[in-house]
Order: structure tokens, then C-alpha cells, then sequence
């Protein structure tokens, strides 16, 4: 698998942030090529374009499919609304600006208006987001254990919570110092350490147990949306006929806040009402995020892989031609 990565857009201090593409060694040149936009965990906390699994970008690839993966602001410098605007703006690049790039550089042709979009977690709601905008271009939508229905005022995403693995957290409160490594007055964060790839014994990134307490305190839906518009953060509150064939994927002992499995099977009475062609997979026995464990789809070839590999299936099987 090729890649590079490209600047697609300036942050809020006039810096490059940057999105890595994605191809397959064989890809033949001449036949227009589908984009499949991915976007990352983290909880629009932390993460990076290395976040998403490789061996999940490498099936993609190897199916044909130009892999995009943007990074994006991250909160507390930012709000859920402007981390939209991230994704809607990597989206306009891909399909705007990347084809010719790709076209002069790399001589693989891009069909801009064949686009699979895909996310994890908070990044599988705003592949959601993104597939409710684009009902034209983006055929098809995968989304792992995405939060969801935020502007429910019920949803468990708005209240403290004491479940696993936060129960076990302890109370973080971050210093001065601290503070000013997890929103730096002169510097946008658009990459940040992940829970996932830490050898053991490193220390916890101070911006790691932040994110962990945020949501045990219930104060993550604030920080998303500090004017109180979760409307505008909820794709599930624009559901209709038009959206694209859409596919949930999620753990049946998921319980980070926002994610639970009456959320995942609400979601998917919504869209069989209103006629979207979908399906929603509970995967027995996994928990958030479970496709990011390094040996899922290397060593562990297993159930775990084969509903990864389902989510990835959905995308290449509507892309059409």
C-alpha cells in the first residue's frame, strides 16, 4: 500500500492540517477510482490519521478504493460545530482538489462522485454527518460504534457516568502546566496522543486522562456544544428517505456514554422507517472500539475481524461503477 500526505486545508493560526491517502500497489491507472473518506477515534478528543487500523485501509485499498483519512481540531480548543466544519472541508478536498492531484502526480484517476464514508466512535458520527449533507456523491456509510442522538436531553451522553471502564478511572484534575499541553494558547491540536498504541509503562498523556474524565463527569456534550445546539451535532436528527445504504457496527458491552445498545437499536428503527437501506450489527462479546486491537485482522483473524470486514464490505459493494 502507497501513501502520502497532503494539506487540505490552514487551522485557526494559519497552520496545514493534513489528511493521509491511501492506495494499493496495483492500482490500475486508467479506471476512475471510488474515494472512501475515513474518520478517525478519539472521541474529538485525540487521535491522529494513524488512528484508524492500517489493516482496515489496507482492505480498502486493495479493493480498489483511494483512502482518505483527515485529521481534524479536537476539542477543548474547539467546539463540535467547527470539528464539522473539518470533515465537511476534507470532504469538499477529496472530492475537489485531490483527483488532480492524484491525477498529475501519482496518474490514478479519482471518481469524485463515488465516495464511501466510514468513521469509529466520534468519527463514526461524523461519517454520519457527512453522508446526511452528501446524498448525492456518498453511496454507502459505515459507522463503528458512533454516538449518537445527542439531542436527546435523556441521552446518557449528557449525565455522569460510573460504568466500565470509567469506574476505575481515577479523578484528574489537569495543573497549570498540564492544562497548557492539552489547549496551548498559540497552537491548534489536529493530532494527539490515542489510548491505543502506548507500550506499557509509558505514562498517560495528560490529554488522555482529561478525556477520560470529561466523560465520566458528563461534561463531554458541553464541550461539544456550549450554545446547547446538539441538534446541529445529531445526524440522527436529519434521518430521511435520502440517506445513503447505511451500516452500524457496535459491541454489545459498549457502554462508554452515548453508545449503548438501546441507542444503536433506536438508530436502526429510525432508519427502517423511513425506508434508508441499512443494517445495524451487535457484535456479542466486544466491547468499544474492539477493531482496534492490534491483532484484529493481523493475527486474529476471527469473529471480531469477520464484522470489521462486514463494515468494510458494505462500503466496496455500493460503490457501483
Amino acid at each position: 500500500m502507497k501513501s502520502i500526505r497532503l494539506p487540505y486545508k490552514n487551522d485557526d493560526f494559519g497552520n496545514h492540517m493534513f489528511s493521509n491517502v491511501y492506495w494499493s500497489n496495483t492500482s490500475a491507472a486508467s479506471q476512475p477510482k471510488p474515494i472512501a473518506l475515513i474518520f478517525h477515534a478519539g472521541g474529538f478528543m485525540a487521535g491522529d490519521a494513524e488512528t484508524t487500523p492500517k489493516v482496515q485501509k489496507q482492505y480498502l485499498a486493495d479493493r480498489g478504493l483511494i483512502v482518505v483519512v483527515p485529521e481534524y481540531r479536537l476539542l477543548p480548543q474547539v467546539t463540535g460545530k467547527q470539528i464539522y466544519q473539518d470533515a465537511e472541508d476534507s470532504y469538499q478536498w477529496a472530492t475537489g482538489t485531490l483527483p488532480g492531484i492524484m491525477r498529475s502526480e501519482h496518474a490514478l484517476q479519482i471518481d469524485p462522485k463515488r465516495v464511501a464514508v466510514m468513521g469509529h466512535s466520534s468519527g463514526g458520527t461524523s461519517a454520519l454527518h457527512i453522508g446526511s449533507l452528501h446524498t448525492d456523491t456518498v453511496k454507502a456509510v459505515t459507522a463503528f460504534c458512533p454516538a449518537l442522538f445527542f439531542a436527546d436531553s435523556n441521552n446518557t451522553a449528557h449525565f455522569p457516568t460510573n460504568v466500565a471502564p470509567f469506574n476505575s478511572i481515577p479523578d484528574f484534575t489537569p495543573t497549570e502546566e498540564q492544562w497548557s499541553e492539552i489547549s496551548p494558547p498559540g497552537k491548534q491540536i489536529s493530532a494527539a496522543p490515542f489510548v491505543f498504541g502506548r507500550k506499557e509503562g509509558d505514562a498517560i498523556p495528560p490529554r488522555v486522562l482529561w478525556q477520560a474524565g470529561v466523560f465520566k463527569r458528563g461534561q463531554w456534550t458541553k464541550h461539544l456544544a456550549p450554545d446547547g445546539d446538539f441538534e446541529y451535532l445529531d445526524p440522527m436528527a436529519r434521518v430521511d428517505s435520502q440517506w445513503p445504504p447505511t451500516m452500524i457496527i457496535h459491541g454489545v458491552e459498549d457502554f462508554v456514554p452515548g453508545r449503548d445498545v438501546d441507542i444503536v437499536k433506536r438508530a436502526e428503527k429510525a432508519l427502517q422507517e423511513v425506508g434508508v437501506k441499512s443494517e445495524v450489527r451487535l457484535v456479542d462479546g466486544a466491547g468499544h472500539l474492539f477493531d482496534h486491537i492490534p491483532s484484529i485482522g493481523t493475527s486474529d483473524q476471527g469473529s471480531k475481524w469477520q464484522e470489521a470486514v462486514a463494515g468494510l464490505e458494505w462500503l466496496t459493494t455500493h460503490m457501483g461503477s
